[in-house]
């Protein structure tokens, strides 16, 4: 999940109310990490959170996957999640990203729900899931110009830095399906 505004890529940490969730069993683990950034805005107040979860549940079905979570998420730090298979970790990313809607509780960007300001906050997130959406008959190049003419983020960079910028240089021209998994997650990533 990526957030671009004053955000720092994959700009998240949790806040100290965030632990492990006992009826899931993932935990939400936080820590400072120095990461450049793509964009070179600053927070008008680095110490506010970005993005607020605020008693949040996720039900699917008839199985309650995690309740009551809050978590706090400011510029420049990073929201690790992990546990079992279906404990609740994509669903979790999922609400954040506005994706899905919670069973109960609230997500807020910049102190205000993301259901009020949606195009703004859609404007500075991109979530790329466990599919990446490369598509295998379009060079790398081709992914990336066609995910910045739908309206993702304009940097000061060209496509072909972007692709530098991964790893992916001398990888511009070949069709997308001869790259490996990862290479391909690196042209997911590009687009951000």
């Amino acid at each position: 999940m990526w957030f671009k505004s004053s955000l720092i890529p994959a700009a998240m940490q949790a806040g100290p109310e965030v632990g492990q969730v006992a009826q899931t069993g993932f935990t939400v683990l936080s820590r400072e990490t120095p990461i450049t950034p793509l964009f070179n805005q600053q927070s008008p107040d680095a110490q506010s959170p970005t993005l607020e979860a605020l008693g949040l549940e996720c039900i699917r079905g008839n199985r309650l996957l995690f309740s009551d979570l809050n978590l706090s998420l400011r510029s420049g730090q990073i929201l690790h999640v992990e546990g079992p298979n279906g404990s609740g970790k994509t669903s979790l990313l999922r609400i954040l990203c506005g994706l899905s809607v919670p069973a109960q509780g609230e997500v807020r960007w910049q102190g205000q729900s993301i259901h009020k300001t949606r195009p703004s906050f859609l404007s500075e997130v991109a979530y790329i899931g466990h599919n990446h959406g490369v598509k295998g008959d379009l060079t790398p190049l081709e992914n990336i110009q066609i995910a910045h003419s739908l309206g993702r983020p304009k940097v000061k960079i060209t496509l072909d830095e972007a692709l530098e910028r991964v790893g992916l240089g001398n990888f511009y021209d070949v069709p997308a399906r001869t790259l490996s998994a990862g290479q391909k997650r690196r042209v997911a990533l590009s687009r951000l």
